[in-house]
């Protein structure tokens, strides 16, 4: 078993990019600190061929979809499904911190 401390120096290395902490049997965890502003396509959607789950640690977020924008707070857990069309934009002043997972398709 591993296990990975959700603190400031993974956040560093997460600031403004994805952070690969866990790849290993198929199961893909990344951590996430968009900046203020960031928008994660810069443009259009993301799409990925299985599911995701995340879950929002701090911040606030709007995640797009095709029918609309929803803002996404601190403790919540998501789920996007295979294919669902997406993206991401931190609306706060501070740093956005998300913690993902999926699986292969």
């Amino acid at each position: 078993m591993e296990s990975f401390k959700l603190d400031e120096s993974l956040w560093e290395k997460a600031l403004g990019k994805p952070f690969f902490f866990l790849q290993s049997d198929g199961l893909t965890s990344l951590a996430f600190a968009f900046t203020s502003g960031q928008r994660l396509p810069a443009e259009g959607f993301s799409v990925h061929s299985s599911p995701e789950i995340f879950v929002m640690i701090s911040g606030e977020i709007q995640l797009g979809l095709e029918d609309g924008e929803r803002t996404i707070g601190p403790g919540t857990v998501n789920v996007l499904g295979a294919g669902e069309k997406h993206y991401t934009r931190n609306v706060g002043d501070e740093s956005a911190k998300v913690v993902s997972f999926s699986l292969p398709s």
